[in-house]
């Protein structure tokens, strides 16, 4: 990875507190260590939790290569090897949760958790690493149809033409490519 490209991530990361309040309910599954958890003082029923840079081998990305079908735009193939965090909401969408394992295997059970979503989105080579944002249960997905250049567009699915009807409905380009996600992410949270 570039020493700018790994600024860029290291900036990008450092929104999340920023952009988010970084918690999560005691009755969820226990936070892992790496994350920090401390009891919200304000709170006692909500835990809250730090992004950690957890460096992953390389050679994890090869059996999620194999899982999805294809490879990811690289900037995020770098975010996930070097930091681990839940699901943050970034405010143009909610990046899915890569929590610490010495595999991916976590990232890969999030993108995939619903299997009605995937029954569509895999064959269409979409794959889905977050939701809109708002609470709102539309898919944020590469569109690995027009990978080029290590990186490709992100769109937003609507959720319902998918769970009712087993069809992609309209698509809407929302950035095109990771890295303006990014980019768009750093501009909102200075």
């Amino acid at each position: 990875m570039g020493t700018s490209d790994a600024k860029l991530l290291e900036q990008f990361v450092a929104t999340f507190d920023r952009l988010d309040d970084l918690s999560s309910f005691q009755f969820e599954p226990p936070l892992p260590p790496e994350l920090t958890p401390a009891i919200d003082p304000n709170d006692w029923n909500r835990v809250c939790w730090q992004p950690a840079a957890i460096s992953t081998d390389e050679d994890a990305l090869s059996a999620l290569h194999d899982r999805i079908g294809g490879v990811l735009p690289r900037l995020y193939e770098q975010l996930v090897l070097s930091y681990r965090w839940l699901e943050v909401d970034l405010q143009v969408c909610r990046l899915l949760a890569n929590p610490p394992a010495s595999d991916l295997q976590p990232l890969f059970d999030e993108m995939c958790c619903d299997p009605v979503m995937n029954h569509t989105l895999e064959p269409a080579n979409f794959v889905r690493f977050a939701l809109a944002p708002d609470d709102c249960y539309d898919p944020i997905c590469f569109d690995l149809n027009r990978f080029s250049n290590n990186d490709c567009p992100i769109v937003r699915l609507n959720h319902e033409s998918i769970l009712c009807n087993d069809e992609l409905g309209d698509i809407q380009l929302i950035f095109p490519s990771f890295r303006d996600l990014i980019f768009a992410v750093l501009e909102i949270a200075d």
